[in-house]
């Protein structure tokens, strides 16, 4: 069963409206960690609609890379 919604396992998994309220949300992220870039992008590929990361670190030389 093929389906053109790009989001269609997202929807069959919690529902037309679960998808619509992931769609309508906006996400803020503490730190720049690893553990917090997996669980970003694991919001970001099902269609959260915006996210903030907020970090005290200072970018180095190193991190340019």
């Amino acid at each position: 069963m093929a389906s053109n919604n790009k989001y269609d396992r997202q929807i069959r998994l919690w529902g037309a409206n679960g998808q619509k309220i992931l769609s309508n949300s906006s996400i803020l992220v503490l730190g720049a960690s690893p553990a917090a870039s997996e669980t970003l992008k694991n919001l970001i590929l099902p269609g959260i609609k915006h996210f903030t990361i907020v970090d005290e670190g200072k970018v180095t030389e190193r991190d340019l890379g």
